[in-house]
């Protein structure tokens, strides 16, 4: 899959130095017998490099077991995943541990695959994809002809689109602000464009015909909200939000107010915890206040997000 890491992503095929989400699960567990831990945090990566590969849910090839290919595909690695997850549940047990850790499992981003897709598909070409401009990681000056447009204002200083399209601009005043989200509300799939202005973004050119029913409902309730999570002094100038199953850098996306990337897992286990579901929103901001909680330690004034009182 990605060949100059060798078995980083996947598991490979030497039982004796397995790679992938088995190595991290390894690592943890090894931690688990050897350290004096009180938190750990394991990340098992390969969905995440797999599904940005193949599009998640359009990964429904088959192939022979035991195969680079296999590897490489979502099949095998959810299993993997979901076997390591299983494995580490299992350690805390043997290990007595269980009860009296919390265990949290989550996932940065949801998924979605590029039905309608912007970028330009060719080999060599997806870094050209997700930037424009000069960086301290390079220069990307061959940008998909989807955001012609955008550029032809000549303010351009940097832009970064995934499933969003987020440019920083060389002249920052309102005007240009105005000007720059009016060309980005041209682009394909663009269902609305927005400024930065101070701590928050201000809607400049929303685009109700481009959007489904559904994505309207949505977009009504959530898109200012969450557009609002970007703003910051250093944030994009202007933001572009797009419609649901929409990229402009990869087969497999992520970033945008979309209903399928912002609704992700978010289970809680261990110790006292009850098999019910909460009646409550959860977000991501709320799990380390609901963590501290549980564990007993006053949360620091001005902490994001609100602590859920668990099931038991």
């Amino acid at each position: 899959m990605y060949p100059l890491d060798g078995n980083r992503f996947a598991v490979g095929r030497d039982p004796a130095h397995r790679g992938g989400d088995v190595w991290t699960a390894d690592a943890g567990m090894a931690m688990m017998e050897n350290e004096p831990w009180s938190g750990m945090l394991l990340t098992l990566g390969s969905i995440d490099k797999a599904s940005h590969m193949w599009g998640g849910i359009t990964d429904t090839g088959t192939y022979p077991p035991g195969s680079d290919e296999e590897q490489a595909h979502l099949r095998f690695i959810a299993k993997t995943a979901d076997d390591q997850v299983g494995r580490i549940m299992q350690k805390l047990r043997d290990l007595h541990m269980l009860k009296d850790t919390l265990v949290v499992l989550t996932t940065d981003h949801a998924g979605q695959p590029a039905k309608h897709f912007n970028g330009v598909n060719t080999a060599g070409h997806s870094d050209f994809n997700w930037y424009y401009g000069a960086t301290q990681n390079g220069t990307f000056l061959d940008p998909s002809p989807s955001l012609a447009p955008l550029l032809a204002t000549n303010n351009v200083r940097f832009t970064y689109q995934d499933s969003a399209i987020r440019t920083w601009l060389t002249d920052t005043s309102d005007d240009a602000k105005r000007t720059a989200a009016k060309a980005m509300a041209t682009l394909p799939d663009v269902i609305a464009t927005y400024r930065l202005d101070g701590r928050h973004y201000r809607l400049v050119k929303p685009n109700l015909r481009a959007m489904s029913f559904h994505e309207l409902v949505y977009w009504l309730a959530h898109g200012q909200e969450i557009v609002d999570t970007m703003a910051a002094p250093y944030a994009a100038d202007v933001v572009g939000l797009l419609r649901d199953n929409t990229s402009y850098g990869v087969a497999g996306d992520h970033g945008g107010a979309q209903r399928p990337v912002q609704e992700i897992p978010i289970v809680f286990a261990g110790g006292d915890v009850g098999r019910r579901d909460s009646a409550y929103p959860l977000r991501s901001v709320d799990i380390l206040p609901t963590i501290l909680r549980k564990l007993g330690i006053p949360a620091r004034p001005g902490l994001d997000g609100h602590a859920v009182t668990l099931p038991k």
